[in-house]
């Protein structure tokens, strides 16, 4: 499941909450690599975890990733990527 927003609508904790993330990684993207940092680290705050334990961050060079994961959108982009080249050879 991907979520898209600052102000999420079904914040990606809840969802973590409903179990979820037993079906696989949660992700939530942001337009800016300071808001992904930023809102991971606001729901790991919530969720009263440290941060890169249930929740994490991907961003480019950096990668704290867990079942609950806030990303940049180029970030998704690039793995699409490497997922369809990896799927041509």
């Amino acid at each position: 499941m991907c979520v898209r927003n600052l102000y999420l609508p079904f914040p990606p904790q809840y969802l973590h909450e409903d179990g979820y993330s037993a079906l696989g990684m949660i992700g939530c993207t942001q337009p800016r690599r300071v808001a992904a940092m930023s809102v991971a680290k606001r729901v790991s705050e919530e969720m009263e975890v440290k941060l890169g334990e249930e929740v994490g961050y991907s961003i480019r060079f950096e990668d704290v990733t867990s079942k609950v994961r806030v990303q940049t959108k180029t970030y998704v982009h690039t793995q699409f990527e490497r997922a369809a080249k990896s799927a041509e050879l």
